[in-house]
């Protein structure tokens, strides 16, 4: 049997080889490097364990303070939600309570999440302890020592994704509604403002100004209105008369808007000053307005340029009292 000593050989080596692959399978991970740091030390202990030793965007941070004191002193965890400068607290909790060497010991574990910042520090403690075989409530502190973790570099720069473009997100129909509802608001008020406000500048302007400044303003805005030319013949002569005897009133103190006609003109046919040629020119101008007004009667076309010509001659001539006239 001359193969039986080469298949004893090749069975060797694939023993070997089995034997090789088990050995580098069951090979131990590479350990993690870890930093150790004494925050306090003394009557009482606190000593630190950072895992990894770096801060790292790729992975979280384990930390473990490692508390030591005599039995007869307790020790009270401060809270850590805002001792921590570039990291976000994920976590933590008291994992171990136990006696070493006549001392009490105990373990406060916390997770750590870096996040992108100039700097990863831990800001000193400010523990409370008290002494337990002492009366009395008294509270003393012992105060930490700051820490800075270093950073390391991103892995790979291929690794960070771009971010995403954002995502429109259309309205709904609420939203719209309130939206045009707020809209119609604010073009509302803006525009109830604007009336305010020049009601506001005229009533000053119209302060400012005599009996018969008014008088003829009052008459261009008539005519501006146009309403004979909108057919609102009677409604022009109503406005017409209201301006002539508004103007008496504030010229002469006589209240001609709440008067007839009538009554009007016999209160200042006894008045002097009214002079009778311009009396008579404005008897003449309030009867056929009346008749207008109250008649249905309909004046020719040439008739209302003469109102209203009759209207400014009257105003413009009247002899008013001149100290009247910035009232």
């Amino acid at each position: 049997m001359r193969t039986r000593p080469l298949h004893l050989a090749l069975l060797a080596l694939a023993l070997l080889g089995a034997w090789g692959c088990r050995g580098k399978s069951a090979a131990a991970p590479e350990s993690v490097p870890s930093r150790t740091e004494e925050l306090a030390s003394g009557r009482i202990d606190i000593t630190l364990t950072a895992t990894p030793a770096t801060a790292s965007l790729e992975h979280p941070l384990f930390l473990t303070f490692t508390i030591s004191a005599p039995p007869s002193v307790t020790v009270d965890w401060p809270p850590l939600e805002d001792r921590f400068e570039g990291f976000d607290l994920a976590g933590a909790y008291e994992s171990q309570v136990r006696t070493e060497n006549g001392r009490i010991k105990r373990d406060i574990r916390v997770r750590l999440i870096p996040r992108a910042a100039p700097e990863y520090r831990l800001k000193p403690l400010a523990v409370p302890y008290r002494e337990t075989n002492e009366p009395g409530p008294a509270t003393s502190w012992i105060k930490t020592r700051a820490v800075t973790f270093k950073a390391d570099p991103l892995a790979s720069v291929k690794s960070v994704r771009p971010p995403a473009p954002p995502l429109a997100i259309p309205p709904s129909a609420r939203e719209i509604g309130i939206i045009l509802l707020i809209v119609v608001l604010a073009v509302a008020g803006g525009v109830l403002l604007y009336i305010i406000i020049r009601r506001i500048q005229r009533t000053l302007k119209l302060r400012q100004m005599s009996p018969r400044q008014r008088a003829l303003l009052e008459l261009d805005e008539l005519m501006a209105r146009h309403l004979v030319e909108q057919g609102q013949l009677k409604d022009f002569y109503f406005e017409l008369t209201a301006v002539v005897r508004r103007y008496i009133e504030r010229s002469h103190g006589i209240r001609a808007p709440e008067q007839t006609t009538e009554e009007f003109l016999a209160l200042a046919g006894v008045d002097p000053r009214f002079p009778k040629e311009n009396l008579g020119k404005l008897k003449t101008f309030l009867m056929a307005a009346d008749w207008v007004k109250f008649a249905n009667y309909r004046p020719g076309p040439e008739a209302i340029p003469e109102a209203l010509q009759t209207a400014k001659d009257y105003v413009t001539t009247d002899p008013a009292d001149p100290g009247k006239e910035g009232g």
